[in-house]
């Protein structure tokens, strides 16, 4: 017969403390993990906003220069251009005097 002092559904305190360290070691690995993805998250973030500065950056270049060329060039805004409207080879209707 069973021992009568023991009850049906009593747990070995070795397994108790088994059970105890598993999820302690499984919290421990969690809050790790949750560093790891937190610490990436801010890296992502910066690394970001430095390609936002970079783009508007080249943007505001890249516009800078489209502005100074239409702004300096042209077929007849230059004197080849205006000599070459004054020979007759370009039409009138292209020359901004």
């Amino acid at each position: 017969m069973p021992n009568e002092d023991a009850t049906p559904f009593a747990i070995p305190s070795e397994m108790r403390n088994l059970a105890e360290h598993s999820v302690e070691q499984a919290k421990s690995a969690f809050n790790t993990f949750i560093a790891a993805a937190h610490d990436a998250v801010q890296s992502m973030e910066g690394q970001a906003k430095t390609v936002r500065a970079g783009a508007k950056d080249a943007s505001e270049r890249a516009m800078s220069y489209a502005e100074r060329n239409v702004a300096g060039t042209g077929p007849c805004r230059s004197e080849p251009g205006r000599a070459a409207v004054r020979r007759g080879r370009l039409p009138r209707s292209l020359v901004q005097v």
